[in-house]
């Protein structure tokens, strides 16, 4: 909102640092809520859930050839596990029609989510075909075996082992380079 007045939004300078500041406290936010949540699963009283988590950001910015760096959010400690419900871009475009995304960049956040995906080692994927109820099945059965998991190691090893990225910095990103950054993010 404060970019938008039109003495900050004339001044190029100043809009980029509101765009970065905004940008800044939008990350530490959510490393703060990520910690504290983590904090309290990882002293045995369960699991913590994150909807959306980074994934938005890791799907369209890395591989970064230029900027290795960014999207920050890489850095995060990752949660114990993800559930990914694989919507198929037609459904997606009706879902969202007032952010007037297209259909071929749609499909390239889609391809570009499912290769991220396979660099994970802890996953769920299931297809959203499924009803409602069955959805909601798979995902309670797979927070309770996190759940399990995350009690089993506390017991044996007296620390937690979440989920690991490895990191596949040749992957090839699907889509137009100038639509891959998250709409309205300035990192």
């Amino acid at each position: 909102k404060i970019i938008k007045f039109s003495i900050i939004k004339n001044i190029s300078f100043l809009k980029k640092i509101f765009l970065f500041l905004g940008q800044s406290i939008d990350i530490f936010d959510q490393y703060l809520k990520y910690r504290i949540g983590m904090a309290y699963a990882d002293s045995g009283y369960g699991i913590t859930i994150f909807e959306r988590y980074i994934t938005d950001k890791l799907r369209g910015e890395f591989p970064n050839k230029k900027n290795k760096l960014l999207p920050l959010e890489q850095f995060f400690p990752l949660p114990d596990g993800f559930f990914y419900l694989d919507v198929k871009p037609e459904i997606t475009l009706k879902r969202k029609i007032k952010d007037k995304h297209t259909l071929e960049e749609m499909i390239s956040k889609r391809a570009n989510y499912i290769s991220l995906l396979k660099e994970f080692t802890e996953i769920k994927k299931i297809p959203s075909d499924n009803k409602i109820e069955e959805n909601v099945k798979n995902l309670k059965n797979y927070i309770f075996e996190l759940a399990f998991k995350k009690k089993k190691q506390i017991k044996l090893n007296m620390r937690v082992q979440r989920c690991i990225w490895k990191k596949n910095r040749g992957r090839i990103l699907a889509g137009n380079p100038s639509e891959r950054f998250q709409k309205g993010s300035f990192l």
